[in-house]
């Protein structure tokens, strides 16, 4: 498995990757689904040669924009153990009051690369003056590149402009992860509602955009130093709802419904991205909990995936697709990785099988082993789960005799008290019946082909 990671690692600084992202301010998703690709070519030019979803999620208690972007910038949700904490919408905040917390500029300019953020609003200044020469963190990886974590920042209230700057000033610049923020669709959904019948302020807003789109993809082919090696990722902070203006209440589907968009080299063409991650689930109409155990897809994730698409870690601190197992292509499976391996030999010798070992995430040709078999604590059962492959299903079975053992659940869907990410995999604890006086559990998985 560690192999298997490495590939894009290599690729990324062997290529010279470079990721854009675009922050549609406001953007519903069927507001591309209705208008369609003869009015929305770029749209779904990234729909057709990218993968995406358009049921995406924004933060869990939050549907506004600078607590949402601060999430994408930081890959946090806003409140919880590993929140952020900024939920102002306004001004020029501090992100570090309690504690600094780190971005995905962070993590490229220390390792090096080159960073800029170009905004259509004046709040963004939160992210020039938390990441600046005197508020960002000291640079402890490789040679010293300084505090300042982002290279350019402009602010310009008007979209057009602003994305013209950015155009010019990227193509002589090549900025290695760049964020460009287009806020018209937000504008007219604020004038004149989220109303998406063609024709309406915002359906006219969000066919200005695809223009915008455009231009960012026809920078993309005449370069020969972006073409074929830049990642684009198209994302919003928020939807909208029709008739109110606004978009503040968290609980309204049309407001945390939100498209994701990634395309470039290695991205499946047409990909769902709920079916490339089996690790994460499509909510249909819902709104999961944060700690959801199969979460949806959500816009935090963005920081953590332009950074592994970068060939760099994740953010320190951070929680949202902290393992960047958010995959952009066809997930992996045992065969894949272990072409040469019978799943039922024991390559290592450790008395378990080599599938055994890849399903709780363990190295089978590896001689370390990994403290990953179930194991109880005073909370729970303590099981780890291997994320976001195609081939392995887990299972739970209780036993009052070691001889006759029960399910006691499939998948855990239920009775989890808490779920942590790790390198490998996924940490669940389960409440457990106490109905026996004494009893016994196993992990067990299914090979599914």
């Amino acid at each position: 498995m560690r192999v298997f990671w490495l590939i894009p690692i290599l690729l990324g600084q062997l290529l010279n990757a470079r990721v854009i992202v675009v922050s549609v301010d406001g953007m519903r998703p069927d507001a591309v689904t209705i208008l369609g690709a003869e009015r929305l070519p770029n749209f779904y030019r990234l729909r057709a040669e990218g993968s995406f979803t358009d049921n995406a999620r924004t933060d869990f208690h939050f549907t506004n924009t600078l607590p949402n972007h601060t999430s994408m910038i930081t890959s946090r949700p806003v409140q919880g153990p590993c929140g952020h904490g900024l939920t102002v919408n306004a001004g020029n905040s501090n992100l570090h009051t309690q504690g600094y917390k780190a971005g995905m500029f962070d993590v490229a300019h220390d390792h090096g690369l080159s960073t800029a953020l170009f905004s259509t609003k004046s709040k963004f200044a939160t992210f020039d003056g938390s990441y600046d020469a005197e508020n960002g963190a000291p640079d402890l990886v490789g040679e010293d590149n300084g505090r300042d974590k982002i290279d350019v920042f402009n602010f310009d209230f008007r979209d057009e402009s602003s994305v013209d700057l950015y155009l010019n000033q990227m193509a002589s610049n090549l900025w290695d992860l760049s964020m460009l923020h287009i806020s018209l669709p937000d504008s007219a959904g604020h004038s004149s509602d989220w109303n998406v019948e063609p024709g309406s302020n915002y359906m006219n807003s969000i066919i200005t955009v695809d223009g915008y789109l455009g231009q960012v993809f026809q920078m993309i082919d005449d370069s020969s130093e972006l073409a074929g090696s830049t990642h684009f990722i198209v994302i919003t902070d928020h939807g909208g709802t029709f008739g109110t203006r606004t978009h503040t209440d968290p609980l309204i589907p049309t407001n945390y419904t939100i498209p994701f968009y990634i395309w470039g080299p290695g991205v499946k063409a047409g990909g769902d991205l709920y079916e490339l991650n089996p690790d994460f689930r499509d909510p249909g109409t819902g709104r999961p909990e944060l700690n959801a155990i199969h979460p949806p897809i959500r816009n935090s994730m963005i920081g953590n995936l332009a950074l592994n698409l970068l060939g760099l870690p994740a953010i320190p601190g951070s929680c949202a697709n902290r393992s960047q197992q958010l995959r952009v292509n066809d997930p992996p499976n045992f065969t894949s990785l272990y072409p040469d391996l019978s799943p039922t030999e024991d390559a290592n010798g450790n008395g378990q099988s080599n599938f055994f070992d890849y399903a709780i995430g363990a190295n089978p040709i590896g001689t370390d082993r990994p403290a990953l078999s179930p194991r109880f604590t005073p909370a729970g059962l303590l099981v780890h789960q291997r994320m976001n492959v195609t081939d392995v299903t887990p299972a739970y079975e209780i036993s009052a005799d070691l001889i006759r053992w029960a399910p006691l659940l499939r998948n855990a869907t239920y009775l989890s008290i808490s779920s942590e990410e790790s390198s490998n995999g996924r940490w669940l604890l389960l409440q457990v019946p106490t109905f026996a006086r004494h009893a016994y559990f196993r992990q067990v998985f299914e090979r599914s082909e």
